[in-house]
């Protein structure tokens, strides 16, 4: 792979992370974050400036709801899914991934309903491969995901698979046990109350899964109406992360560790924690994304359902993506935000999930980032700064 930045040939990752060692300042800097964002891959994309344009906001990543087919109706589950089948049709799927491509962007993530369920599903990993984009994670339920196809994925994608016993969703064990063998595997947990999570812990020990990622239901689709006892699950959060850091001490950690947005165990590894910069505008994180729907719509975000184009035209869409309304709302215009301290590291939480007016604070948000502002200072004592991003 030919890097027109540097004029560099990289052909693998390992090739890619010994050739840094040769670079200092930005180009160091600037090839650090390909390979962290899994553009710098062997099979990935061709010249990372085709991928990250000059300008900011740019389009990074493309997530598409490929199918509303599902065969499960999970009570937390955003999407709401109605029972309705509706498969983005083939030859729109290709259109989007190459419109993307040309619009610079790089990757692709792939969800649903359950996406393993999708009629063409090899003939998309393919289109995403002849783009010379990468497939950075596909979204499962695990309950009846198909191995075969699972094999086509390419050997870096994450797939990311829900393990939710406490509220009824079928043993995705097996699956869990399968994928891992092949794929780094993130298990991902919704909690009601958080008492099912230490039972969950050592479920998942010894498998070799990469991640546990472990948060609550949010007041969208199927979650509308459910309220978390968010101090139960706090508690929770509390006992897991003592758990998981005392092995982490002393090197048996058996897995990395996401708790909401909050806290994740990469905070350790690279020893920051990034907060929002005093101009971002809520939604900052994703503001280099778009979501593509199964029936066509283009969204800001698989939470937030605001249609701003079609697929037909994803220059149209992105270039009207600035208009959503919290993509020019700053943390700093939600009032019942103001003087607290955590501002820049919550950045107000998600728009979708507040209570009413878009200016509302979300709750959820400030009672998981307050659990962070109470495990500061043990990751201060190991060597974690917050800075700005």
């Amino acid at each position: 792979m030919v890097n027109h930045h540097t004029g560099v040939i990289f052909n693998t990752v390992r090739e890619d992370v010994q050739a840094l060692k040769q670079f200092k300042g930005t180009s160091h800097k600037f090839m650090s974050e390909c390979i962290r964002q899994n553009v710098i891959i062997n099979g990935g994309v061709g010249s990372i400036e085709e991928s990250y344009g000059p300008h900011d906001p740019y389009l990074d990543d493309v997530h598409i709801d490929i199918t509303s087919r599902c065969d499960l109706r999970c009570p937390h589950c955003y999407q709401g899914l109605s029972g309705a089948i509706a498969d983005l049709p083939l030859d729109k799927a290709v259109s989007v991934i190459r419109q993307a491509r040309e619009l610079g962007g790089a990757r692709i993530a792939l969800s649903g309903g359950e996406p393993f369920l999708y009629p063409w599903f090899k003939e998309v990993i393919t289109a995403v491969m002849d783009a010379r984009m990468v497939l950075t994670a596909v979204f499962t339920n695990g309950v009846h995901t198909n191995l075969d196809l699972v094999g086509v994925l390419p050997e870096y994608t994450t797939i990311l698979v829900s393990y939710n016993p406490a509220i009824g969703h079928p043993d995705s064990m097996p699956a869990i046990r399968s994928i891992v063998r092949q794929h780094k595997t993130v298990v991902t947990t919704i909690t009601m109350d958080g008492s099912e999570l230490d039972h969950i812990y050592e479920s998942l020990r010894g498998l070799g899964i990469f991640r546990w990622r472990i948060g609550v239901p949010r007041p969208v689709g199927h979650g509308k109406g459910l309220e978390p006892d968010m101090p139960k699950v706090v508690e929770a959060y509390r006992h897991t992360f003592r758990k998981w850091i005392a092995e982490y001490d002393v090197g048996k950690h058996p897995f990395d560790l996401q708790i909401g947005f909050a806290f994740q165990g990469d905070y350790l590894q690279h020893k920051r924690i990034d907060s929002y910069p005093d101009n971002a505008t809520c939604c900052w994180y994703k503001r280099n994304s778009m979501v593509v729907k199964w029936d066509g719509r283009i969204t800001p975000c698989s939470m937030d359902w605001t249609e701003i184009g079609t697929v037909d035209n994803l220059r149209a869409a992105w270039d009207r993506m600035s208009t959503a309304s919290y993509r020019s709302l700053s943390a700093k215009n939600i009032v019942e935000c103001h003087g607290c301290k955590l501002i820049n590291l919550c950045n107000g939480g998600c728009r979708a999930c507040v209570d009413s007016k878009m200016t509302s604070k979300d709750t959820i948000s400030c009672h998981t980032y307050r659990f962070l502002d109470e495990i500061l200072p043990e990751l201060i004592k190991r060597g974690v700064k917050i800075e700005g991003c």
